[in-house]
């Protein structure tokens, strides 16, 4: 879904369902049938109408007014339900000429499948597949935390405010994350790169209320 925040609210906000659930629920006077619908959603906005506000090269045309009505048609309970969430910057042109290296697309491919095979082990008497998958329950099962990473993530839901549901989709991302480095046990690392994958919830409902506040005081 390209543009996200230009589709109908209730468009949106009829995505809740399925997202949590990977279901989909009609209900009528005398019937109720409930549909598979478990699907990946990629989703993608600019940073405000005209899409300049984080772009150092260019000046941002918007009202900070205006920023906040364009933030505020993505609602927290949607980005509570996206795992993976990427601020991709404009690329400077020395960037884009000379490139950067990277993983080739084999090797990326070999650790995805063996992640799949550790994921398709470990949840074998579960009845389910992969990490996304699991419920609360798993999730204390199969993602224990040492004490040192417990401090941290206590202290990043204080701070950046993150729901329960964020929470749990967080640990699901760096079990993910272990899995793809083929380590057993969730490291201090993967908490932070799991953390960093929430940037836009934090720049939509944290960051945005904070320099709205800052903005209603100073006026």
């Amino acid at each position: 879904m390209d543009e996200f925040p230009e589709f109908r609210a209730n468009i949106i906000q009829a995505l809740r369902q399925p997202l949590e659930s990977g279901s989909i629920t009609v209900a009528r006077a005398d019937s109720r049938l409930v549909f598979p619908a478990r699907f990946m959603l990629i989703a993608s906005m600019n940073p405000c109408p005209c899409g300049y506000l984080f772009d150092e090269d260019h000046r941002c045309r918007c009202s900070r007014k205006l920023i906040n009505r364009y933030f505020m048609k993505i609602s927290g309970p949607i980005i509570d339900r996206i795992d993976i969430q990427v601020v991709v910057k404009p690329l400077r042109p020395f960037e884009i000429m000379e490139g950067r290296p990277a993983d080739s697309s084999e090797s990326i491919r070999r650790r995805v499948i063996e992640a799949h095979r550790i994921q398709y082990e470990r949840f074998s008497k579960e009845g389910i597949f992969q990490n996304a998958a699991m419920d609360m329950e798993l999730v204390r099962r199969y993602c224990v935390l040492p004490d040192s990473v417990k401090n941290l993530l206590r202290e990043a839901v204080h701070r950046y405010r993150l729901s329960a549901r964020s929470y749990y989709r967080m640990l699901r991302v760096a079990r993910t994350i272990a899995d793809l480095d083929g380590n057993e046990h969730i490291s201090r690392d993967g908490i932070l790169e799991a953390l960093s994958y929430r940037e836009v919830e934090r720049i939509l409902y944290l960051d945005t209320i904070n320099e709205t506040s800052a903005a209603v005081t100073d006026s």
